[in-house]
């Protein structure tokens, strides 16, 4: 369930890279390279800052991303409840410490074929 948009930090790192900066986001647990900020995207039309909530009431917000890295798939393709219709999920842990980073969304059928949903939390950022 889709609970809400963050348009501020969005904002944020799109005048951070129109700036010439760089936003590289990191595990939080072992601080390996998982992300860049250029590979945002919008699903669906929205920010790709959001918030969610699973089916027991835990909230995530998540950044929608068009590639990472150092992660690695630990759960089969998954229908029951996603966030993002007409894609299954993929529990995504960090390929290094195995600490659970977020979901993997793959559907060659559908634009994009496959997107990240990242947990916010779940990351630091570093600059530079």
């Amino acid at each position: 369930m889709l609970l809400g948009l963050l348009p501020t930090e969005s904002k944020q790192h799109l005048k951070e890279h129109k700036q010439g900066g760089s936003v590289h986001w990191l595990c939080k647990e072992c601080h390996t390279r998982i992300a860049h900020h250029r590979h945002l995207i919008s699903v669906d039309g929205a920010s790709p800052y959001r918030v969610f909530q699973n089916p027991v009431g835990i909230l995530f917000t998540i950044l929608t991303l068009s590639k990472c890295q150092s992660v690695s798939d630990c759960s089969p393709e998954i229908w029951e409840n996603t966030w993002f219709p007409g894609y299954p999920w993929v529990i995504l842990n960090c390929s290094v410490c195995n600490t659970h980073l977020g979901w993997r969304y793959p559907n060659p059928e559908k634009t994009p074929s496959e997107f990240f949903g990242l947990v916010r939390d779940h990351l630091m950022e570093a600059k530079g």
